[in-house]
């Protein structure tokens, strides 16, 4: 019922619309009880009595809200339209994230508010707007109180999917809004789309499979002093690569093209025995200078259950950032597990690499929890 009001009043309203009158809720309301009610006359006969009483009461309530935005006027007059007392611990908290985060997304968001359980967390969906093969959606983590796992910021680590009989989300993005202390929620707008189909709004299904809950984010200064000025270089096949050092004549010698055996194209890292570190780590393995390049190497260890990763920049004197003219990205196995290993490549004369200090923002989600969490919703 209160999906279906608040479907029809955003209809009716857009997304443009910033403030509403006292005058047109009330015709609204009226409006939409009389077209509910057409053409059964002995239920529109026994409804009339309680609709003049509702309105009197609504016109009193209506009173008491000048000025506030188009969405939370209709949250608390539709809630007086049904009968319900409304006061302002009733309206969705959502509402105040929104306005706080994405307040484009109050007037047009239709609140959903169902909710699942599993391994000691809730998942509560919040709101959505389903548009064709596009989707986005507001959900929050709580603890069901058996646990203390939302602190503070968690990842769902791309594991959540929304599905309908008609179509399937396969591209995404997940966005941390806030965490709330006071409800002890997490919140994150999710923004999908189907290259599979529309979807089919009537039977959604959306469902999430693991939550990273020990966010950390550091930074930090990469000494520049003492550092190796060659090391061995190895061959490695790499999985990634980025910037434009294919057009630097410095790093082109260190890359070639991939073949038949392997499409992969190659390159020359620093050869650092990493055969006994924790896979579970992240870890500058190696600085060094030679021939006018700065390299930097980084261990990021396994991705089973943990995502971690640096910013790596110099900054200059007058306090810019200056990004690595090329990274490269490959993996090793290191005591049975996949790891992952970086390097990255500046491209600084020698008489200028004093002008410059290194450093590092890395970001570790770990504090895997695996559940099913799965949710069964329509926004008719």
């Amino acid at each position: 019922m209160f999906q279906n009001i608040y479907k029809s009043a955003y209809d009716k309203i857009g997304a443009g619309a910033a403030v509403i009158s006292d005058e047109a809720i009330q015709g609204w309301i009226e409006k939409s009880l009389l077209e509910e009610k057409k053409g059964d006359n002995f239920a529109q006969s026994a409804e009339m009595g309680k609709l003049s009483r509702k309105k009197r009461r609504n016109r009193r309530a209506v009173g008491m809200f000048p000025g506030m935005v188009a969405a939370v006027c209709l949250v608390v007059c539709l809630g007086l339209f049904m009968g319900v007392p409304v006061a302002a611990e009733n309206i969705p908290a959502f509402y105040g994230v929104l306005e706080r985060n994405a307040p484009d997304l109050l007037n047009y968001l239709i609140p959903v508010q169902k909710t699942d359980s599993s391994s000691g967390i809730v998942l509560n969906l919040e709101a959505a707007k389903i548009n064709g093969n596009t989707a986005e959606i507001l959900v929050s983590f709580t603890d069901d109180g058996t646990g203390d796992y939302i602190r503070g910021e968690v990842d769902m680590y791309d594991s959540y999917h929304l599905k309908s009989y008609s179509g399937e989300s396969n591209v995404g993005g997940c966005y941390f809004m806030e965490y709330d202390e006071v409800q002890d929620k997490a919140y994150f707008q999710i923004d999908l789309t189907s290259t599979e189909g529309t979807f089919d709004t009537e039977r959604m299904e959306f469902n999430v499979y693991q939550l990273l809950t020990d966010c950390q984010s550091y930074t930090e200064e990469i000494s520049l002093e003492n550092m190796d000025t060659s090391y061995d270089l190895k061959a490695v096949s790499l999985n990634g690569r980025s910037g434009m050092g294919q057009e630097n004549p410095l790093l082109n010698r260190l890359s070639w093209s991939g073949d038949e055996t392997d499409p992969r194209p190659g390159h020359l890292v620093m050869n650092v025995p990493v055969g006994e570190m924790d896979p579970e780590t992240m870890e500058l393995t190696a600085v060094s200078y030679e021939e006018g390049i700065l390299k930097v190497q980084l261990f990021r260890g396994n991705f089973k259950a943990a995502d971690r990763h640096m910013n790596i920049y110099l900054l200059d004197e007058a306090g810019n950032q200056v990004y690595a003219n090329l990274a490269v990205g490959w993996q090793e196995e290191v005591k049975g597990e996949t790891v992952s290993l970086e390097e990255y490549y500046f491209v600084v004369p020698e008489e200028e690499l004093a002008n410059y200090t290194l450093w590092g923002e890395g970001e570790v989600r770990a504090g895997s929890i695996e559940g099913e969490w799965s949710i069964n919703f329509n926004i008719e």
